[in-house]
């Protein structure tokens, strides 16, 4: 049960980010004074696209590598490209769509494996696994809203400090991931 314990904790972090992400995304990018456009779901829909690109390349790559390996490549790209999306001043517009394309790609790429990788280590079970690892991992991920909601209403650290403060999602991912058996069965 540990390693399942471990990737339901992933998926929860991940989805926390995720939510509350794209919770605040418009009032981020307005204020790093990108188009209207982009504030109006542009930036969103790179975030989800790359999400979308990178879900089929990376679990056939995860087929031939090993599930905890792209989980944990998945993470550690996430934890780069999410720090500059959170902390490099602003850039040129076409250098912030590949960067949303890359972070998006990283963190949703992780839901689909690890999810596979939990029907994987408990084969008898795959249904509750599924409602597990998505429904009730993302419900709780969802309350990241609100500490997202409280950080920027309540201190001082505004939009960019509450997006900052959920770069602790993917440094706990980190050793969980490792944590993960390194065969599967």
């Amino acid at each position: 049960r540990g390693p399942l314990i471990a990737l339901y904790c992933i998926q929860v972090l991940i989805s926390g980010l995720a939510i509350g992400m794209a919770y605040v995304l418009p009032e981020y990018v307005e204020l790093r004074g990108y188009p209207e456009w982009m504030i109006n779901g542009g930036a969103h829909l790179f975030i989800i696209g790359g999400g979308a690109l990178i879900m089929i390349p990376a679990g056939q790559v995860a087929d031939r590598v090993g599930r905890r390996r792209m989980i944990l490549t998945l993470i550690v790209l996430m934890l780069v490209t999410y720090s500059l999306f959170v902390t490099l001043p602003n850039m040129p517009l076409p250098a912030f769509i590949v960067l949303c394309m890359v972070t998006g790609g990283a963190l949703m790429g992780v839901n689909p494996i690890g999810v596979s990788l939990a029907q994987h280590l408990a084969p008898n079970s795959e249904s509750m696994i599924s409602g597990v690892m998505m429904g009730l991992a993302w419900t709780l991920g969802a309350f990241a809203t609100t500490i997202v909601g409280l950080i920027v209403k309540h201190t001082s650290l505004g939009v960019p400090g509450a997006l900052q403060c959920l770069l602790i999602a993917p440094v706990i991912c980190l050793p969980l991931a490792l944590s993960l058996p390194k065969r599967e069965r």
